[in-house]
């Protein structure tokens, strides 16, 4: 990653082109937060952050104990934003 914007964004937009690609599809489990750590060599606390805010934005659900997953929202929604 050479983009100079900040990390958790940079792994925000990697993963939602995912979504948007079809790579994801709703309701499919997406990575770990040990996992963004390791894929993208950044500390928790930006893996966290990146997650939480797809959650906010509503383009992934977090279950406690099970992950994380691509909103069932319906697929056009998720293309415009």
């Amino acid at each position: 990653m050479s983009d100079p914007s900040p990390k958790y964004i940079q792994i925000k937009q990697e993963i939602l082109a995912q979504i948007r690609g079809g790579e994801l599809l709703p309701g499919s489990r997406i990575y770990s937060i040990s996992e963004i750590m390791e894929k993208f060599r950044v500390s928790k606390v930006t893996a966290v952050r990146a997650l939480a805010e797809m959650e906010s934005e509503g383009f992934v659900r977090r279950e406690h104990g099970r992950g994380t997953f691509v909103s069932d929202q319906d697929a056009g929604v998720l293309q415009m934003r």
